[in-house]
């Protein structure tokens, strides 16, 4: 053992996880000291702490932002499944401090003092509780305008940027993603000339393949310069240029003049915040024909809950606001939709950010080179949190059907 600092460490760490065998894992220390927080047992994945004050930075209040901030800034490190190092926390926050509360709080103050500070990933722009349309823009920038060269390297060949549709559990991204788009097409009952409207369209891939295997005419709106121009380039590559537009357009400035066959939402509702989804529904309903369908997947939040992700907001997507399926329901059903179909895919969505970490860890070094260590931290941590948020069922995926009242009925079945 060398220093104090780290002897004091290790007692603190053996003393949380004692008792605790699902609470396995290596430890390295700044000195080159090893051990195992669980003495005897198989070590679930490696904690490496760079620094005498690690545990200080890592916990102090509030405690979920720190932890995740001193990560970004290096001050530790994880190696292995990120899977395990949640399923580790859990044990530790079940069963951790039986009985030995005070002692662990005692050992807790004689670790090293925080020391000076420590540089980390650029945080995000605050676009504060009354937004207005420039932060907007500035909020879709810090996450999406960061390199399509990472997105790229990381996402499926489409870039598609959404929960894919898995059908079993060995179903390639790619195949996945493919399912999703053609499902995505076929709810909203497109037909050769249909007037398809795509709000938030990221790097093109729903309207390209709306255009390309379904023959809609579709446009395409994003507040991403980046998305926009890759999604344009790929447009004239394939020769759809006719049929397919993307713009860099905020949807709100579309005219409600009922023009539009079908729209589609793909994950844009959480960059609406509660207060303004009356008016987005309202909007869409403009937007449509008598009869015409929209189609939403919407990243929503459990009942009751009411926080909003503060380090997300911080340091990923700092315009993101979690909403229930039920303030959606609500607010379509007042905006003249009839409510199709609802599918909760919260294990899809599990998969997917499954598959997107294990790509962007495979990509590390290409990713860094584009985006730089932190934020490449942010995103692989933030995507690991989303895989364990839909395990758990704080977050939940649900894939919306509606239908604006009025015109001629689809009566078909299945709906989607």
């Amino acid at each position: 053992m060398g220093t104090k600092g780290a002897a004091r460490t290790q007692a603190f760490i053996q003393e949380v996880a004692a008792g605790v065998a699902e609470a396995a894992f290596e430890v390295t220390l700044w000195d080159g000291t090893s051990f195992d927080s669980v003495p005897g047992k198989a070590p679930r994945f490696r904690l490496h702490l760079r620094r005498e004050d690690a545990l200080r930075r890592m916990l102090a209040w509030p405690t979920d932002r720190s932890i995740c901030e001193a990560y970004i800034q290096d001050v530790y490190d994880l190696e292995g499944d990120m899977d395990e190092v949640f399923a580790v926390a859990e044990a530790l926050g079940r069963d951790g401090l039986r009985g030995r509360r005070a002692s662990a709080f005692r050992r807790f103050l004689g670790l090293p003092r925080a020391k000076g500070t420590v540089p980390g990933a650029e945080a995000a722009v605050r676009v504060g509780r009354f937004r207005t349309r420039e932060g907007d823009q500035a909020a879709i920038a810090f996450h999406y305008d960061v390199s399509n060269e990472f997105y790229a390297a990381w996402l499926d060949s489409r870039m598609v940027y959404s929960g894919a549709y898995y059908t079993s559990e060995d179903q390639s991204l790619e195949d996945a993603q493919l399912a999703k788009l053609n499902h995505i097409c076929q709810a909203l009952r497109l037909k050769p000339g249909d007037r398809m409207l795509d709000i938030g369209c990221g790097f093109g891939a729903l309207a390209i393949h709306a255009a390309q295997h379904f023959e809609a005419r579709v446009l395409g709106v994003t507040l991403s310069e980046r998305q926009a121009a890759y999604a344009n380039s790929r447009i004239e590559e394939l020769g759809l240029s006719e049929r397919c537009e993307v713009r860099l357009q905020d949807y709100r400035d579309l005219a409600a003049d009922g023009s539009y066959d079908a729209v589609s939402s793909i994950e844009m509702l959480h960059h609406v915040p509660e207060a303004d989804v009356p008016a987005y529904f309202a909007h869409t309903s403009g937007l449509l024909k008598p009869g015409g369908r929209s189609l939403h997947l919407a990243i929503t939040t459990a009942p009751g809950n009411t926080k909003q992700p503060r380090f997300s907001r911080a340091y990923f997507m700092p315009d993101v606001s979690l909403v229930t399926l039920s303030t959606y329901l609500q607010h379509a059903e007042e905006a003249r939709f009839d409510i199709l179909s609802v599918r909760g895919l919260r294990e899809q969505y599990r998969l997917t950010a499954r598959a997107w970490l294990e790509r962007l860890e495979a990509a590390h070094d290409l990713a860094v080179r584009e985006v730089g260590e932190s934020r490449y931290r942010v995103w692989r941590l933030s995507i690991a949190l989303m895989a364990h948020a839909f395990r758990t069922s704080a977050l939940r995926f649900h894939h919306l059907v509606i239908q604006k009242r009025g015109g001629v009925v689809d009566l078909t079945l299945p709906i989607e």
